[in-house]
C-alpha cells in the first residue's frame, strides 16, 4: 500500500491487512473462508468508504 499511495492510507493499512483472515483464496488446494459477522460487515464497508475517499484522484 505504502508503495502505490504513500502516505495516504495513512493508519488504515492494519485494518485492511486483518481483512485477509475472512478469506485466503491464494492456494486452491488449502483455502479458507471465515464469513464475518454482521457487525464486521459495517466495519468493513466504513472502511471501504474510507479507503474510497483518500484514494480518489
Amino acid at each position: 500500500m505504502e508503495e502505490f499511495l504513500p502516505g495516504r492510507l495513512k493508519d488504515l493499512g492494519d485494518r485492511l491487512k486483518a481483512l485477509d483472515t475472512y478469506q485466503e483464496i491464494c492456494d486452491v488446494e488449502s483455502y479458507s473462508i471465515a464469513p464475518p459477522a454482521m457487525a464486521e460487515v459495517a466495519r468493513m464497508l466504513e472502511l471501504a468508504g474510507k479507503v474510497q475517499a483518500l484514494t480518489e484522484i
